[in-house]
């Protein structure tokens, strides 16, 4: 019973029994303690809402920010939660692990990488963010936790605009993007993406900017996005990838094997890195790496018959007792070195040793094929 309804009873006429005083009263006892006037309600102020962030690295100059692609060529993924519409409106759980890799001094020069966050936000005053009654900020934590960076942020305008610019190509799964945005997220049909809405001011978009030093430490960061109206809050945090540069030679153009069918070929390396026959893997990179390999088949140059050797080996001998090997290699295959042994520290070089194995069935014959050397930043020295 709502006090309205209440006092209409009353102006119906006094109660003409005790029993019906009783009920009354017994009823007002009931829903007092619900009974609010309309005069007294007090609403709650509603608290922002943070759809979606990322981050962006720059392919341009210390001066002019260009958006570009994910400096991992192998990350562009939908895997790892990015932003997507849910029912219709675009979420991004909390804590996504980092969907963009960057190389913090791609040219080599000292001058770092400027790196850009982006924030979908909304409340449901519409104007709270517009009239600048709200506000966003990023904090930056290093691989260690410490933080390295307050970001204020600049408000980003979506009208005038009659298709998505190149940052929502560089945050979006295309073949150059980073992979933070599902497609239909930017724009679809139905008009519930990004883009779409900011342009009807349904949400606001909001960028701040950061210069990565040269030398930062690689590893992944976190980025916490704060939102803010009034006196209630919404964080989300995301993360970004710092790749370890690294920079490994392999000295062998050529390996040369001489096995017959049912056999194992080998070709031993050396630790001269001025030899051409011999294979050498030397870090003149920044920091520690292991090294992977990958074969492909071997196959009769001639083409007369369809044989492949599709079987290697390998082995990592550093200058000491230590072996790190790979007796079986299946071609296609991606293998790494693992071990103590596997570790080729800064400035330092290790023999490769490549082996083969030779079906029995095998053609007498020339075969042809590749082997592609990896190394990933990792490991202790």
């Amino acid at each position: 019973m709502s006090g309205g309804s209440w006092s209409r009873g009353l102006a119906n006429g006094a109660p003409t029994s005790r029993t019906l005083t009783a009920c009354v009263l017994t009823a007002l006892l009931l829903v007092s303690p619900a009974f609010r006037s309309p005069a007294s309600a007090v609403e709650e102020p509603a608290a922002p809402t943070i759809h979606c962030g990322w981050v962006l690295p720059s392919v341009g100059n210390a001066t002019t920010f260009v958006y570009g692609p994910d400096d991992d060529a192998t990350s562009v993924r939908l895997a790892g939660n990015p932003c997507a519409l849910n029912q219709g409106v675009a979420f991004q759980p909390n804590d996504a692990p980092g969907l963009t890799h960057i190389v913090v001094d791609p040219n080599d020069d000292g001058s770092g990488r400027e790196i850009e966050f982006w924030a979908a936000v909304s409340h449901p005053t519409s104007d709270s963010f517009g009239s600048g009654a709200g506000s966003v900020a990023w904090s930056v934590r290093r691989p260690d936790g410490s933080l390295l960076a307050q970001v204020q942020p600049t408000g980003r305008s979506c009208a005038g605009t009659s298709s998505p610019g190149p940052m929502w190509e560089a945050a979006s799964a295309s073949a150059t993007g980073t992979g933070v945005l599902v497609a239909d997220t930017v724009r679809n049909d139905e008009g519930t993406g990004l883009w779409q809405a900011c342009r009807q001011g349904r949400i606001r978009m909001f960028s701040g900017r950061l210069t990565v030093a040269s030398g930062a430490a690689c590893g992944s960061y976190s980025v916490t996005t704060t939102a803010t109206v009034a006196d209630k809050s919404a964080a989300l945090t995301f993360g970004f990838e710092v790749l370890c540069p690294t920079d490994v030679v392999l000295d062998a153009v050529n390996i040369h094997w001489d096995v017959t069918p049912g056999g194992t070929g080998v070709v031993n390396g050396d630790l001269d890195p001025t030899t051409g026959s011999a294979p050498t893997v030397t870090n003149h990179g920044p920091n520690p790496v292991q090294i992977g390999l990958v074969f492909t088949p071997l196959r009769r140059s001639d083409a007369v018959v369809n044989d492949a050797i599709a079987e290697f080996g390998a082995a990592l001998i550093p200058p000491t007792t230590l072996r790190a090997g790979l007796p079986r290699i299946v071609a296609g295959e991606t293998v790494w070195f693992s071990g103590p042994a596997s570790v080729v520290c800064p400035g330092k070089s290790v023999r490769m040793n490549l082996l083969v194995h030779a079906p029995l069935d095998l053609a007498l014959g020339q075969y042809e094929g590749s082997v592609r050397v990896l190394a990933r930043a990792g490991g202790r020295c």
